[in-house]
């Protein structure tokens, strides 16, 4: 039996519903308008631009994520915790959840 299921489903959770949320969000007149005041400086960087931030900075979480499976389930099945069949099906659950989430991401 794979030991960190709560924690996969927990990161699973967050992946699925608030990730979008926080990728995805758009600013209000307001915010724009704040932004746009705080950078008096002469900044080229647009309150606009910060999605592609965002989007990159969930894309490394995301791909680090499965690398984290990936690991863990290669050491619980060389230690023998783990079946092949349990651990191949942690790797292919991850790696479905990384291109769904790269593909919202992204789009």
């Amino acid at each position: 039996m794979i030991k960190n299921n709560k924690l996969q489903t927990l990161l699973t959770i967050f992946v699925f519903l608030f990730l979008p949320q926080i990728v995805f969000a758009q600013m209000s007149a307001k915010q724009s308008a704040a932004f746009e005041g705080a950078n008096v400086g002469g900044s080229s960087f647009a309150g606009s631009d910060s999605i592609h931030l965002f989007a990159g900075i969930a894309c490394v979480l995301v791909i680090l994520w499965f690398v984290w499976v990936v690991q863990s389930s290669y050491e619980q099945w060389a230690s023998g915790q783990a079946k092949e069949g349990a651990a191949g099906s942690n790797v292919l659950r991850a790696l479905f959840v990384m291109i769904i989430t790269l593909v919202i991401v992204t789009y």
